[in-house]
């Protein structure tokens, strides 16, 4: 709240159980000291930040914090630098003390701050990015090798997802890769079928995960992953690839 604005006003947005924190350097600012009388009457506890502890403001805060500096870096001495960036220092100190003792999470901290690079990392989940339906390429057990690789390039995923042929549960995925080492079976490779060469240990991720957390577990490992099934606790509902989760790093 800005002290002068305060004295028309905004002195309605402080209750009686809040601190208020007055700052400033000489402790003698008269559009403070003005509405000192009034958050007293409100009942919220004073804490003053000041450079001179002897000071009007001081005198009538319930605490003080002595922000008080030998000397500005001004040529002259007169404008206020080392004693704003004082202030500046002992109002993130407390910031931070404040964080450990209420346990300020990453999670609080993205609940207030959901703009930017910082919002996107805390609170995009993988179910936001996540591809469902008509964009994922799903075959059954028996599916040909032809029709495999003709879904894989029309769903440009790099994975097919093989689901049982009896209750439509995912079984099994393939990737590029494991296409590629079907290749080294040559003549063979077309009567091969999709339970042939498909990967049942499979790596997987819930939609709840967050998406940075999603990103390690496909970095973080000897061979990279480059797409993962994503699953509702235990049904099958998507896959992330590697190129979504990057957006959001």
């Amino acid at each position: 709240m800005n002290s002068t604005e305060g004295l028309h006003g905004d002195l309605g947005i402080i209750n009686p159980e809040d601190i208020v924190l007055a700052i400033s350097n000489s402790g003698e600012s008269d559009e403070i000291l003005a509405i000192m009388p009034a958050i007293k009457n409100i009942g919220a506890y004073i804490i003053a930040m000041t450079g001179n502890i002897n000071s009007r403001l001081a005198k009538a805060s319930d605490l003080y914090i002595n922000t008080h500096v030998e000397e500005e870096g001004c040529p002259i001495n007169l404008a206020p630098m080392s004693s704003t960036t004082n202030a500046l220092v002992m109002g993130d100190a407390l910031a931070g003390c404040l964080m450990k003792l209420r346990n300020f999470s990453p999670q609080n901290f993205a609940m207030y701050h959901p703009g930017g690079s910082l919002g996107r990392k805390l609170l995009t989940r993988v179910g936001n990015l996540m591809k469902t339906g008509e964009a994922l390429a799903l075959c059954k057990t028996n599916t040909s090798m032809e029709d495999i690789v003709i879904l894989m390039s029309e769903k440009k995923l790099g994975v097919v997802c093989v689901m049982n042929d009896e209750n439509n549960v995912l079984v099994g995925i393939i990737t590029e890769g494991d296409i590629r080492r079907a290749l080294r079976h040559k003549e063979e490779f077309f009567k091969l079928k999709a339970k042939d060469i498909m990967t049942t240990n499979y790596t997987k991720v819930d939609k709840e995960e967050m998406a940075t957390q999603a990103l390690s577990i496909m970095e973080d490992r000897p061979h990279q992953i480059n797409v993962l099934p994503v699953f509702d606790k235990e049904k099958f509902v998507g896959v992330i690839r590697i190129h979504d989760l990057l957006k959001v790093r």
